[in-house]
């Protein structure tokens, strides 16, 4: 089947008029041919067959995906970098694999309420996901309600509701309610109600995962639209031939093997004939195998986690999510070998009987292509899923057989784990120094070998006994007489290449970082006091109430201002339009004069250089205004005088509260 495959390809390369002049292709092969018709047949089938087999071997089987300096078409976003948001009519859809920390595209955007709520959807997922871990608010991250369970003490947990709760600087101001985009999938009914004059029930985004945000207005608090990123569990459509099950997994072969069978956002590729599944199957169990960490525990040997855009080169996708498992996928012609970075025991063997001509040896790499250490990047959830350097692996040996040490740099945006990264950084390391590399021109029956396969090569004049090689490229030819014949190109490999030992890794810090002050949590001032205090207004006009609002200062290193409110207890919002008084001031006092009977709340909090703000701290007052008597008059005499008149004479008030009196 294969080969009715690759020539009706050569019948469509051959040019002719309809297709009379390649029928005949096939018949030249099978009965000899001018020296002419043979190289160009030659041509053409070297040149098919190579493509056809070795696509996956010359791009793919490359170590890891070096996407460092690389951006998304059309956009200066990094392929490693997904965590923003976008504003604009059309977008390529986001996919995710794994777990990753993802923004989004704004696919609504609408103000209710005379702009007291902005209503936002940010679509992170072109299809159905697993689960919503978290939900970021800029630098603030929050559990999400359906992760509730597994939250960690001090976690702060979106309730049932969609808020989020106190002490974060967003409570009562934010609602958050993610969808998953599951077929069937209704609008928000919150958001429909709220929205109806633009929206309908047909409204359902379809297809796509996102979430719902309500931004409830407070300038103190919302500058401008903050960055919503999501911690997402992706596609829950993972086929395990090991279970016959469909779900949500890391398992790196099956993830690759999910991506090539993809009709959306894949290459399409039908699993039943397209897929080798005793090959998934190994590679599955391979990237599940235990490993035990320098630290404790346990991981599998390979697992991938990250996101990529729908409008990413299916080649460039599939390289990164190989280097996940340092994997390879060969592809015949008709169907793929999904091949994780384990050692693939040898089931054949290569004599001379199989070569119609000796090999050719090349027995070292070129300087430009040596190496002897690898460095690189993955994605480290500790530091807030951002990019991180791992500890590097290096060869003190090669680098003093090379003179200096030489790096390779590989990134690795599927990968989560330094332990991870660096078995990874090994292999790719170990290969790149089994520099033998052979290319032998073979008789047909080399047509049963695979790109990928490993094999043993017996050749004794070089000495070679049950030597391991693996097969790095097939390529059918033509021998001397115009025969069907089979080139193969092998490298060397080895066991050692893949072992691992626990001694190897290094650990990284879990909390990297200078141990100075953290900029996005600011700490609050203490100990606040509100006194009441009467003042005189005007000489003789009487008294007032004003409240004196001392607070102790913030230890904190970013310090900029203090926010200061004050409103009465009958009013429930602390929004612009209901609170008395609101100021920022560098100094730890504020005085607010001619304050009316009452009873009040005052709060305050620090603001630092980034403009992010503390908790408040509140205190509540009475204020009762002038309700002492003043004091008493002094130095009062009578004196009686003619005509029966009396004249009365006292010490001006000292009170200076005292207005008028009465006379009696």
């Amino acid at each position: 089947m294969l080969l009715i495959g690759l020539f009706a390809l050569v019948l469509m390369l051959v040019p002719g008029e309809a297709q009379a002049a390649p029928i005949f292709v096939p018949i030249f092969l099978a009965v000899g041919m001018s020296a002419f018709w043979a190289g160009v047949a030659s041509f053409v089938l070297t040149t098919v067959l190579t493509m056809a087999i070795s696509f996956a071997v010359s791009s793919l089987l490359k170590p890891a995906s070096s996407a460092r300096g690389q951006t998304f078409p059309g956009t200066s976003q990094p392929v490693i970098d997904n965590k923003i948001n976008v504003r604009q009519p059309t977008a390529p859809r986001q996919v995710i694999y794994g777990e990753a920390r993802v923004g989004g595209v704004f696919g609504f955007m609408h103000a209710t309420n005379s702009n007291k709520f902005l209503h936002l959807i940010v679509l992170c997922a072109g299809h159905e996901v697993h689960q919503f871990a978290q939900v970021w608010i800029g630098d603030e991250a929050f559990v999400a309600h359906e992760n509730a369970g597994s939250a960690a003490p001090g976690d702060l947990v979106i309730d049932a509701n969609g808020f989020v709760p106190s002490p974060s600087q967003f409570a009562g101001k934010l609602r958050v309610r993610p969808f998953k985009g599951a077929p069937g999938q209704v609008i928000d009914a919150d958001l429909l109600a709220e929205c109806s004059d633009v929206l309908t029930d047909a409204d359902t985004f379809a297809g796509m995962a996102g979430v719902y945000i309500r931004l409830e207005f407070d300038q103190a608090i919302f500058r401008d639209i903050p960055n919503i990123t999501c911690v997402i569990k992706g596609k829950n459509d993972v086929y395990d031939p090991r279970t016959d099950t469909t779900g949500w997994s890391v398992n790196s072969a099956l993830i690759v093997a999910s991506y090539l069978c993809d009709p959306v956002y894949g290459i399409g590729v039908d699993y039943a004939g397209g897929i080798v599944e005793s090959a998934l199957i190994a590679s599955a169990n391979g990237c599940d195998e235990q490993v035990e960490l320098a630290g404790g525990g346990m991981e599998s040997r390979f697992e991938t986690y990250g996101s990529f855009k729908s409008s990413d080169k299916p080649r460039e996708i599939l390289g990164r999510l190989l280097g996940a498992m340092h994997g390879r996928a060969p592809y015949d012609g008709e169907r793929w070998r999904i091949l994780a970075g384990i050692y693939q025991s040898p089931t054949i063997t290569i004599t001379e009987s199989d070569l119609r001509a000796g090999p050719t040896v090349q027995t070292l790499v070129s300087r430009r292509d040596r190496f002897n250490a690898v460095k690189g990047t993955y994605i480290n959830p500790a530091t807030f899923w951002q990019e991180a350097d791992f500890p590097p692996i290096v060869s003190e040996s090669y680098a003093i057989l090379d003179g200096e040490p030489i790096y390779s740099d590989i990134v690795l945006p599927f990968t989560r784990a330094a332990s991870m990264a660096q078995r990874i950084a090994k292999i790719s390391l170990l290969l790149s120094r089994q520099e033998f590399s052979v290319t032998l021109p073979g008789k047909l029956s080399l047509w049963r070998h695979l790109a990928g396969d490993t094999a043993w090569f017996n050749y004794p004049r070089y000495g070679w006994t049950a030597k391991p090689f693996e097969v790095r490229d097939v390529t059918l030819a033509l021998d001397a007489e115009n025969r069907l014949a089979c080139d193969l190109t092998l490298a060397a490999t080895s066991p050692e290449v893949y072992d691992w030992a626990t001694s190897e890794e290094v650990p990284v810090d879990p909390n990297p970082g200078t141990g100075g002050p953290d900029p996005n949590t600011v700490a609050p001032p203490t100990n606040l006091t509100v006194t009441e205090e009467v003042y005189e207004t005007a000489p003789g006009q009487g008294v007032k109430s004003r409240l004196l609002i001392d607070w102790d200062p913030s230890p904190d290193g970013f310090l900029l201002a203090y926010q200061v409110e004050m409103k009465p207890q009958s009013v429930t919002d602390w929004d612009a339009t209901h609170i008395l008084g609101r100021t920022a001031t560098t100094e730890t006092h504020w005085t607010v004069d001619d304050v009316a009977v009452g009873y009040y709340h005052v709060r305050v909090a620090a603001i630092n250089h980034l403009e992010k703000r503390s908790t408040f701290i509140q205190e509540s007052v009475t204020v009762s205004g002038d309700t002492a008597p003043p004091e008493d008059v002094t130095g009062f005499t009578q004196t009686a005088g003619v005509s029966g008149f009396t004249t009365f004479e006292w010490d001006a008030a000292v009170d200076e509260r005292a207005r008028n009196g009465t006379v009696e």
